[in-house]
């Protein structure tokens, strides 16, 4: 077994008292584990064991706080955690694919959604008021979709390109403020780089770039986009189309 989880959890408040001439920081064995998609969020560190403990595991980093959330999917149906909003955090289910939503707590932990016709959930990202995700469909094209946390209040956004073009489905998500900034296209504009504020009519180009069928960013996978000081990067310019 590899003594992964309270390696990592009990060692960071020694990392916290370097200073103090009076610590004795010494990484120690807390539990012996072997835990898998580690997520350190809202004060809490997610993971997930197999074997006699299978399950979803969440740990305040004591020994009374480690605890198996009964509620939660088996932990081979769960695909990754991602993000924190609104107080919980949020992971992914494949076979069937799922949303879902913890606190750390039996009661707490709940189905948002199920997503038909879908191979996964991708990029969950966390604006100040919803969080936006993109759901790769049977067709291996995503689209951009939306929760506040609700079940009635997660569904698809805008479907940009309906010709399910493999160059034009979003990609890579970026939110600012009650926004998120995407890469997307259309067969008039190109890939461009656009704007959502969860509604159909406020999801659009912010600046066509490349003028016409001409890429004003990239689509590839590795095309970054970040956030800092009140303002969103991006890799922009005329790029090829094809």
């Amino acid at each position: 077994m590899k003594h992964i989880l309270l390696f990592l959890v009990l060692t960071l408040p020694c990392f916290n008292n370097l200073s103090s001439q009076n610590s004795i920081c010494q990484p120690y064995l807390f539990k012996d584990v072997e835990p898998q998609f580690l997520r350190n969020s809202n004060g809490n560190l997610f993971f997930t064991l197999s074997g006699t403990d299978a399950g979803l595991w969440r740990s305040d980093g004591t020994l009374q706080g480690t605890v198996k959330i009964n509620t939660a999917p088996p932990p081979g149906f769960i695909e990754f955690f991602n993000v924190a909003f609104d107080g919980f955090t949020y992971f992914t289910t494949l076979s069937p694919v799922q949303l879902w939503k913890t606190d750390g707590t039996d009661a707490g932990t709940t189905m948002v959604k199920e997503i038909p016709n879908a191979n996964q959930i991708r990029q969950l990202t966390a604006a100040s008021n919803q969080l936006f995700f993109l759901v790769e469909g049977s067709n291996y094209i995503n689209k951009l979709w939306k929760t506040d946390g609700t079940t009635n209040g997660t569904e698809l956004v805008l479907d940009i390109d309906p010709t399910n073009s493999s160059e034009m489905d979003p990609i890579r998500m970026c939110a600012l403020n009650n926004d998120v900034f995407f890469n997307a296209g259309t067969q008039t504009n190109g890939v461009e780089i656009w704007k959502s504020d969860g509604t159909a009519a406020g999801t659009q180009i912010v600046k066509e770039i490349g003028p016409g069928f001409q890429f004003g960013t990239s689509h590839l996978v590795n095309s970054f986009m970040g956030e800092l000081n009140g303002k969103v990067y991006f890799y922009g310019g005329l790029t090829n189309s094809g």
